[in-house]
């Protein structure tokens, strides 16, 4: 992830947006930037949606953290029911995975609404906490 953010940095320092989608493998790494960018938008989006779509990934990891515990196994970070860590988790992704890849397209792209709005939610988040008092640690 930090390698391709890191790549299409430094190729487009040197090209325009332009010239990288008139050359055919500039074009195909563009291209799977914007396919990054779309796979880990959800923080980027309107709070409403942002907030449905995480609540439905914790149950998603919380039903793989009940399942670890039935078979005796130990239960993978941020996949505790009981021992919820959504903020540090969010915080963490949003801050190291999301926000990268957004301020890299900023560069070449209009795309100020979603930074904006990550920055809204990075906040809400930050001000929410967790039931059990954890602060917006990264992960």
């Amino acid at each position: 992830h930090y390698t391709m953010v890191e790549q299409f940095k430094t190729q487009l320092s040197t090209n325009c947006l332009q010239d990288a989608l008139a050359d055919g493998a500039q074009r195909q790494f563009v291209n799977q930037m914007m396919i990054k960018a779309a796979d880990v938008s959800n923080p980027a989006k309107a709070t409403a949606l942002y907030t449905e779509w995480t609540r439905r990934i914790y149950e998603e990891f919380y039903t793989q953290g009940d399942i670890e515990r039935l078979m005796g196994l130990p239960v993978s970070m941020f996949m505790d029911r009981h021992a919820p860590m959504e903020t540090k988790c969010q915080t963490g992704f949003s801050n190291f995975v999301v926000l990268p890849v957004y301020e890299v397209l900023q560069m070449y792209l209009p795309i100020n609404g979603a930074l904006e709005q990550l920055r809204k939610n990075q906040a809400a988040v930050a001000a929410r906490g967790d039931a059990g008092g954890e602060g917006p640690d990264s992960c």
